[in-house]
């Protein structure tokens, strides 16, 4: 069990002011700097076995910071910083943000793209849950892309850009760069037989979005490529494996009841397609709303 993390957290202030002061008659200097990391790591452990994660954190960053200025080690230094991000997290998510942010600038300065990208993610799901910040979890998302493009991680930095577009949907201040994210990827799939199942619902939720802005003449000409049908001047097919089938009637038959800014046609529609996530749901929830809204502006 671990002991009293006040205890252990007096106990490494000491060790810590011992080794900074006078001279080492009992072993090296470095070794007592070792041993307050540790017990300032002991410390944060017994306060998260009690739950009380503010104090975990701030045990952990004075560990962390011995390890940088002291032991000159910020390898050390960044997995230390990692657990006091999961320490922070819940009761002092900024906190909790300052410290990967650390971690992450370390991992880009050691040319460790992945690592960088995968602690961007972590904090884009903070951002989500605690902080409510879709701008904030967007931007980190957009960051974990670009590095995992240039990890050469495909797959992942599609379905990082995937994450950001859904976090600028629901934010709603730039559908478009939403929809242009979800038709990257959507491209990016269609190259290959393998990930052609994942090309329609890039193309669905950047349907959605063109709703949202309200721009009838951009959903127009965004469907006529989502479905296959070949340009005018140049006869080019943009995606390899458009929507077709109930998907295609769906986006259709959306388009159709905002034109004609029917409510129940376009809730009668919007049942068509049953997997759909909450994301989506609020999107359409918004759509809706103001088709209600110019209903009640009309009577």
């Amino acid at each position: 069990m671990a002991g009293d993390p006040r205890a252990l957290l007096r106990q490494a202030e000491q060790s810590l002011q011992k080794a900074s002061s006078g001279w080492s008659f009992f072993g090296g200097r470095e070794e007592k700097y070792e041993a307050a990391a540790d017990q300032f790591i002991a410390a944060a452990n017994a306060f998260r076995m009690q739950d009380r994660g503010k104090e975990a954190g701030e045990a952990f960053e004075k560990a962390a910071s011995v390890q940088r200025q002291q032991l000159n080690e910020p390898d050390d230094e960044a997995s230390t910083l990692v657990n006091a991000f999961k320490a922070y997290r819940k009761d002092d998510p900024e906190s909790a943000v300052r410290c990967v942010e650390k971690v992450i600038a370390h991992y880009c300065s050691k040319g460790y793209f992945n690592r960088a990208a995968k602690q961007k993610e972590q904090l884009s799901n903070l951002f989500e849950v605690e902080l409510h910040d879709n701008a904030r979890a967007a931007a980190a998302c957009e960051d974990a892309a670009r590095w995992h493009e240039a990890d050469n991680s495909e797959f992942s930095a599609n379905k990082a850009w995937e994450k950001a577009a859904d976090f600028l949907a629901l934010e709603g201040k730039d559908y478009y760069k939403a929809i242009s994210l979800y038709e990257k990827v959507a491209l990016a799939f269609s190259r290959e037989e393998k990930t052609r199942l994942l090309v329609k619902p890039y193309l669905l939720k950047a349907g959605i979005c063109y709703l949202c802005t309200g721009d009838a003449v951009g959903y127009n000409k965004a469907i006529d490529r989502y479905i296959g049908k070949p340009e005018k001047d140049t006869g080019k097919i943009f995606y390899r494996y458009p929507v077709d089938g109930t998907e295609k009637q769906w986006l259709k038959s959306l388009r159709e009841a905002v034109e004609e800014v029917n409510v129940d046609k376009f809730s009668a529609a919007r049942k068509l397609i049953v997997s759909l996530n909450d994301r989506h749901i609020t999107l359409l929830n918004r759509i809706q709303a103001s088709l209600e809204s110019k209903v009640e502006d009309f009577s």
